[in-house]
């Protein structure tokens, strides 16, 4: 079964410094389609396959085929689609979701980039160190055969900015996901992605703001993370939210104490203090 689907539509959701794009293929039905013009096997459902049977966020994913196995000599595409939010400057900051793969070692998946509305394309995985991309967590993944259970893709793009002028004033920026099969006919279940957020940071005044009255230390953080107030007023309170926007951490009564972050997963969090005098947010990174 063949499916088209094209869902065109803002991916940034508004925040004071950092804006974001998120697809856990339930909530957000935005922001992605699939390539029906190649007649692409990627459907958004439910995996019943072989292997690939559950999603990470239940009950959705995106993948090559909900039911049946991939087939051989194939090549398949969907697209995300990610608008600017012009009262900003911006770049990307980051791109992240969790994967699994399943074929053999001549299978494979490729993630490219572009800011000229599909002009000229940058490879991710393998012009990475051109644009000086950098890979967190578990290093640089390895998108062919088998993944054997989820793994977490997190490259981090701020770099790429100096070297194409124009990731910075383009209106739209596209990502594009290929997946490729051999000639083998061995049944294999291919690519299945979860939970894809993008992250915008913009250079505003709000986030300088907060950069001059409060510092963050060791970042990343693994236990705690330090945070050093400059001119506190009175009725602090310290609030920690995680990348979807969920409430993790609130302190009303903050006396200036490191705050615990060993039971965070690595990942990027914000966190807002506020006090008689405003409210501030930073980002800060956990990495185990």
């Amino acid at each position: 079964m063949k499916t088209f689907l094209l869902f065109i539509a803002c991916l940034i959701l508004p925040a004071i410094s950092q804006g974001q794009g998120y697809i856990n293929f339930e909530k957000y039905k935005s922001g992605y389609w699939i390539d029906s013009v190649k007649k692409s096997i990627w459907q958004v459902g439910k995996p019943q396959k072989q292997v690939f049977d559950s999603a990470m966020s239940a009950p959705n994913v995106i993948i090559t085929d909900i039911l049946f196995p991939v087939p051989a000599n194939d090549t398949s595409i969907f697209y995300l689609w990610h608008l600017r939010d012009k009262r900003l400057p911006f770049h990307v900051f980051s791109l992240d979701f969790y994967y699994q793969m399943d074929g053999d070692s001549s299978d494979f998946g490729t993630i490219e980039m572009s800011s000229d509305t599909g002009k000229s394309w940058i490879n991710i995985m393998t012009q990475d160190t051109i644009y000086n991309f950098k890979w967190w967590f578990n290093g640089k993944p390895v998108l062919n055969g088998s993944s054997n259970g989820w793994k977490h893709f997190y490259v981090d793009m701020t770099g790429w900015s100096s070297f194409l002028p124009d990731s910075t004033t383009a209106d739209t920026l596209l990502f594009r996901f290929t997946y490729i099969t051999d000639s083998d006919t061995t049944p294999h279940d291919g690519w299945m992605l979860d939970n894809i957020s993008l992250y915008d940071w913009y250079e505003g005044i709000d986030e300088l703001n907060g950069s001059s009255q409060m510092n963050l230390y060791p970042n990343p953080v693994s236990g705690e993370l330090h945070i050093d107030l400059k001119h506190a007023g009175q009725n602090q309170r310290i609030r920690i939210f995680d990348c979807f926007g969920k409430l993790l951490y609130d302190e009303p009564d903050f006396d200036g104490r490191p705050v615990s972050v060993q039971s965070f997963s690595n990942g990027i969090y914000t966190i807002e203090f506020s006090d008689s005098n405003g409210v501030y947010t930073r980002k800060f990174m956990v990495q185990h």
